[in-house]
């Protein structure tokens, strides 16, 4: 659990985070000809923090077997919000701002907050939208075998008959083999689909042989 919810958080913050710095603070620097800043952005602290681990988070995403729910926005949002009192906090007690545009003395840095927050919206829409391709992904995963399980779940053989690519495999064996409670109407459903499944291989190879 604690896993799932520090990747839901450090995915799309990573992302925002990488955004500001490599299409504002750096420009920003640039702009201001900050060679002091500059080195600092380029230095392989910052490309570590504000680069590669989006990297890392995407090869962490990608590798898994975790979603990322649409429900557990406001947990991202409550992560973004503490992190925006830390910075008004410390800007209070030592009296310098991290990020020139979180200054709250400044009348619309309320303003520039919103903003961030839609763009994190934004962010963690997109993986969403990345995670239900994922979980699409996930339930391509072949099918266990027919007889695997007849032998193990033999209560979802009847429903798992119809579907089953492999239900031909069950026609060469002996109906002993099956076993372990499997009744004669599984069985039979398991036929049933191999003929189906081998009558329609047999008729698209016709096809095929006609062009």
């Amino acid at each position: 659990a604690i896993h799932h919810a520090l990747l839901e958080v450090e995915l799309p913050m990573s992302v925002l985070i990488a955004a500001v710095v490599w299409l504002v603070i750096y420009p920003y620097d640039q702009k201001m000809n900050n060679e002091i800043a500059l080195r600092a952005d380029l230095s392989l602290t910052s490309l570590s923090m504000h680069a590669a681990n989006v990297l890392v988070m995407l090869a962490e995403f990608a590798l898994d077997s975790l979603l990322i729910r649409p429900q557990h926005v406001g947990l991202v949002l409550a992560w973004a919000m503490l992190y925006a009192l830390f910075d008004g906090l410390q800007a209070v007690w030592t009296e310098d701002t991290i990020y020139f545009f979180m200054d709250f003395t400044i009348a619309k840095t309320p303003l520039v907050a919103v903003g961030l927050t839609a763009l994190l919206c934004a962010i963690f829409a997109i993986v969403c939208a990345l995670s239900r391709c994922k979980q699409r992904m996930l339930r391509k995963e072949p099918a266990p075998p027919a007889m695997a399980l007849l032998v193990d779940h033999p209560e979802d053989a009847c429903t798992h008959a119809r579907q089953s690519s492999e239900a031909e495999a069950v026609l060469g064996s002996e109906r002993a083999s099956l076993g372990n409670g499997a009744d004669e109407r599984c069985y039979s459903l398991y036929r049933d689909a191999a003929a189906t499944e081998k009558q329609g291989r047999a008729v698209a190879g016709r096809g095929a042989n006609v062009f």
